[in-house]
């Protein structure tokens, strides 16, 4: 059970840096076309997000879940589960900005607290179908 915290916990950072990469580019592609709604932002989500989970899938793999990269084995499961979390966070990002265009004015600032939600789903689903599909970790090997 301590090592399952400890990788849990591990998780977490990573996720802190993918979470840094990803509003840190999303960030960067809205200030520098002033775009922060529509059909452009769920493509500037996507593009951010898609950099946030490769970088994701090597320190997954090498620190928190202590497994060789092999993508022969590895890749299509990975593939699947970000399709899947890439759906729920555009669709979370997507719905919230609609939702919320009533209650809060500022469209960056609705984006963040969109995106809030959206990175907490996909980061519980990433992390359960990553350590029980993708890597898949043997008792004993942490």
């Amino acid at each position: 059970m301590r090592d399952s915290y400890k990788m849990a916990a591990r998780y977490v950072v990573v996720g802190i840096g993918n979470v840094a990469i990803d509003l840190g580019i999303l960030t960067l592609l809205m200030r520098a076309t002033g775009v922060s709604s529509g059909p452009m932002l769920v493509l500037f989500a996507t593009v951010s997000f898609l950099i946030a989970i490769l970088n994701g899938y090597y320190w997954n793999a090498r620190w928190t879940f202590r497994v060789a990269l092999d993508p022969r084995r590895q890749l299509l499961p990975f593939v699947l589960v970000q399709l899947v979390a890439l759906f729920i966070n555009d669709a979370v990002v997507s719905t919230l900005m609609n939702l919320l265009a009533g209650g809060i004015p500022d469209s960056f600032l609705r984006v963040y607290v969109a995106k809030g939600f959206a990175i907490a789903l996909t980061a519980t689903w990433t992390f359960v179908a990553s350590r029980f599909v993708v890597f898949r970790v043997q008792r004993g090997t942490l």
